[in-house]
């Protein structure tokens, strides 16, 4: 299978992460990681060492620093791929970056 992974500049993910401040994005969760609800709603916002994702279901905050988004950012633009399972030497909070990075293109092709 022949796949180009889309180049995910990390100035213009960040911004399109700031248009996203504040609005409820829905993390999907892949196989086998299967909870009661699948879809995980949470906000983000923009910190001074990264971005804090705020789960809607309990109100947790989850600090995650530029460093790991940066990570996931280079191996999705190696990859293409959206599996959190791909990201787990990286990051717990694959699942929510993904999810920005969806929208980052969503967003990008005008969806």
């Amino acid at each position: 299978m022949s796949f180009l992974a889309p180049f995910m500049p990390k100035k213009v993910v960040f911004k399109i992460i700031r248009v996203l401040e504040g609005k409820s994005l829905v993390s999907r969760v892949d196989p086998p990681f299967f909870y009661a609800e699948r879809d995980n709603p949470f906000t983000v916002r923009v910190t001074k060492t990264g971005v804090e994702y705020t789960l809607q279901s309990t109100m947790k905050e989850r600090p995650h620093q530029t460093k790991f988004i940066e990570r996931v950012l280079d191996k999705f633009s190696e990859k293409g791929s959206f599996k959190t399972t791909d990201y787990q030497k990286f990051t717990v909070c694959s699942s929510y970056t993904l999810t920005l990075i969806e929208a980052y293109i969503a967003q990008k092709e005008g969806v």
